[in-house]
């Protein structure tokens, strides 16, 4: 074991290094409303008949301009009280931040413009977005209704719903972004996340002892040189761990595959 052995200066930076600039590689992920298919997908609650895609809307009052929309879609509808049902948006996504991006109406006669919505994350209201619309007939676009960059970094669930203060409420969703780690190693081929494994494998063995040298030519060391010695290594250790954890829940046997490899390179 890695903890069991005493590691090069050089190692441990390498380790240090690594770990901290795999942690802090965040791509962010773009989402439209009207996805199909991929690792997020929103659901139009309680069901997508009583949600109209905005730019194919023939009876809607509210008509934003479509080449100003993202991908030129938006979800529509109205919330009323007198309806028996409540309209929301629910996704799950995993990563360590999160925007929201609501088309925001001003007058629009014959319609409802107020948008008044509150978030709930991980089963927890955790804010709302209120909008009261103005004497303008202009659309706002891209309005960031939600943001959220300190997430912790994991599978998160977000629900997004009209308040329910007997206002009407209209919701024009129209796009959400996510930071995802590691987004560009999850979305391609297992071969190529493999690789990945054995690269780190390689450059790390350069720097592993082969075999664990007699204690008589390396005598132990006493004192706070020696902590702090440890402490590092437990440091690379741990973040590394942090690593391991994340692949382990996405993806289970290339981890497995993974320690193979590293186990053949180090013992051979």
């Amino acid at each position: 074991m890695i903890c069991c052995r005493a590691l090069s200066a050089q190692a441990q930076v390498y380790l240090v290094l690594s770990a901290s600039f795999a942690l802090s590689a965040l791509q962010n992920v773009t989402v439209d409303d009207a996805v199909l298919n991929g690792a997020v997908v929103p659901q139009y609650l309680p069901s997508d008949s009583v949600w109209n895609i905005g730019n194919n809307c023939t009876g809607c009052f509210v008509k934003p301009d479509p080449s100003l929309a993202y991908n030129g879609t938006w979800h529509d509808t109205t919330y009323s009280s007198s309806n028996g049902y409540t309209q929301a948006i629910e996704f799950t996504f995993t990563g360590s931040a999160l925007y929201i991006f609501f088309i925001i109406a001003n007058t629009v006669s014959n319609a409802t413009t107020l948008t008044d919505v509150d978030f709930v994350l991980d089963q927890l209201a955790v804010s709302s977005y209120t909008h009261t619309p103005s004497t303008s007939t202009d659309y706002q676009y891209n309005v960031a209704i939600y943001a959220n960059d300190s997430l912790v970094l994991g599978e998160h669930n977000m629900m997004i719903q009209p308040v329910n203060s007997g206002n009407n409420v209209l919701i024009l969703f129209d796009y959400l972004i996510y930071a995802c780690v590691l987004c560009l190693v999850l979305h391609r081929p297992f071969s190529c996340i493999l690789s990945v494994w054995i690269r780190q494998v390689r450059v790390l063995s350069h720097y592993l002892p082969q075999r664990p040298p007699p204690l008589h030519h390396h005598p132990p060391r006493l004192g706070l040189e020696h902590l702090q010695d440890q402490m590092s290594v437990l440091l690379s250790v741990v973040q590394w761990a942090e690593l391991l954890l994340l692949f382990s829940r996405l993806h289970p046997s290339c981890v497995v595959g993974g320690i193979k490899d590293a186990m053949k390179v180090y013992l051979k």
